[in-house]
């Protein structure tokens, strides 16, 4: 299964992130174009680098004009974020060659990409640029962006962690109509920025009707959600779970109603004497966010957000996808939300794999101001920025109608636990707002 997370990459819902006073890091990229094979590598464009944390762009380096074989083209922020990933972006369709890409944190060099030998990397606008004298020299042909992610330091995932802000999970599992809500099994939440887990917090075995079940971390980083997950399929079940930042409750699920939510590998555990009381039957985790503006899902992994879009039809346009075609599978990620939508991203669209996990569909949202677009292709890359795959997509109707508003394909991929990124054939027309930090909107869902 995977687990929710936005980012800047949650369900990934994407959520305002506060940043606590911390010691700045310098992070700096190097890239050669230079190679013996290669010509014509430099440009007159302007080529940007994109530091990220998850999705979000926490700061930018442009450099206008690189000039042939220049091999120490350097790109460099100063940040008190965890920086993640860069992308490298171009704004013009005469091509630029990476031969050799290196990442930098505070002078140390942290990770390269490449290796000197004619088997690069190519920003340009048009991909034609493929082509001719550089035929056979690039990776996944010419693109306005590629992605390098840095190494996952191990701390962005552990819980040892003794100064910062504290977040605490209570979980009562106690109600007068549910039975043998306990569980042997080991309950962990994970605490997410975006679709980062900067902690995790586990209890083995916790009793029936247990109404003081806590997990907690520390932390400098702004906790957005929650990820309560079990290991196994004896079903734990929380009948209220409340959510704590620095000993101040901030967030409720739950009303000690007997309606809550059921933690198994066994959805079967929905039924029997538990049948009627669980909101989205028994998954091997649940979502829980912390409040924060910008996102309009809160909790849960169902398998459908359009209901979002209920009561709000003043709204010019919707962002969130309504599709005809029948997609197979669990929704994994859906970064949208009701809010107006406008052409042309700002920033790559990622999400989180947990566990191996199958594809089985991804769909992007193309409003483009309701005329929709004809569909051209959906992508994945990974974090070394390799192109797992790029495949055709097929249109369906959108909200009120508007022909090929929502792009489908079927990859049948299976992916690793990690970060992977949904690339789009026409990026001018993919819809993105605030709301998804300028990322364009996508569906994904696994079987």
């Amino acid at each position: 299964m995977i687990k929710f997370i936005t980012t800047t990459i949650l369900p990934l819902i994407f959520f305002t992130t506060t940043v606590f006073a911390q010691s700045s890091s310098t992070y700096k990229v190097v890239i050669d174009n230079c190679h013996s094979s290669i010509i014509n590598e430099g440009t007159p464009n302007t080529i940007t680098v994109e530091f990220l944390n998850g999705n979000r762009v926490v700061g930018k380096s442009p450099k206008k004009g690189i000039i042939e074989c220049a091999s120490n083209a350097t790109f460099s922020i100063k940040s008190n974020e965890n920086i993640t990933g860069v992308n490298v972006t171009t704004n013009g369709d005469n091509g630029y060659y990476i031969d050799k890409i290196e990442l930098y944190k505070n002078e140390k060099l942290v990770k390269r990409y490449g290796d000197d030998n004619g088997q690069g990397w190519c920003l340009s606008t048009d991909p034609g640029d493929a082509n001719g004298d550089w035929e056979g020299t690039t990776v996944n042909g010419c693109k306005a962006s590629q992605f390098f992610g840095y190494p996952v330091s191990s701390s962005s995932s552990s819980s040892s962690q003794t100064t910062g802000e504290e977040y605490k999970v209570v979980i009562d599992n106690c109600h007068s109509s549910i039975i043998n809500e306990g569980t042997p099994n080991t309950i962990t939440v994970e605490f997410l920025n975006g679709n980062r887990v900067l902690g995790k917090s586990l209890k083995k075995g916790i009793i029936e009707c247990s109404s003081n079940a806590t997990f907690s971390i520390k932390s400098n980083e702004n906790i957005t959600g929650v990820n309560v997950t079990t290991n196994g399929d004896n079903g734990y079940y929380i009948d209220k779970i409340e959510l704590y930042k620095n000993g101040k409750l901030v967030k409720r699920y739950g009303d000690n109603n007997g309606q809550g939510w059921c933690l198994s590998t066994d959805p079967g555990d929905a039924n029997g004497d538990w049948e009627g009381t669980t909101v989205n039957g028994c998954k091997a985790s649940q979502f829980f966010g912390y409040p924060s503006s910008g996102s309009s899902q809160t909790t849960g992994t169902q398998d459908d957000q359009s209901s979002n879009n209920s009561g709000n039809n003043n709204q010019p346009t919707t962002t969130t996808p309504d599709t005809s075609i029948p997609i197979t599978g669990n929704i994994i990620f859906q970064n949208g939300n009701r809010y107006t939508v406008f052409n042309g991203t700002k920033n790559n669209t990622y999400f989180y794999v947990w566990e191996t996990t199958v594809i089985s569909s991804i769909l992007n949202y193309h409003w483009n101001n309701g005329k929709g677009s004809r569909p051209g292709q959906i992508g994945l890359r990974n974090t070394r920025g390799l192109e797992l795959g790029n495949w055709q997509a097929t249109g369906s109707d959108g909200m009120r109608g508007v022909k090929n508003a929502n792009w489908t394909v079927y990859p049948n991929i299976t992916l690793q636990p990690g970060i992977y990124q949904i690339t789009d054939s026409e990026i001018g027309t993919w819809s993105q707002n605030s709301g998804s930090y300028g990322a364009g909107f996508s569906i994904v869902k696994a079987r």
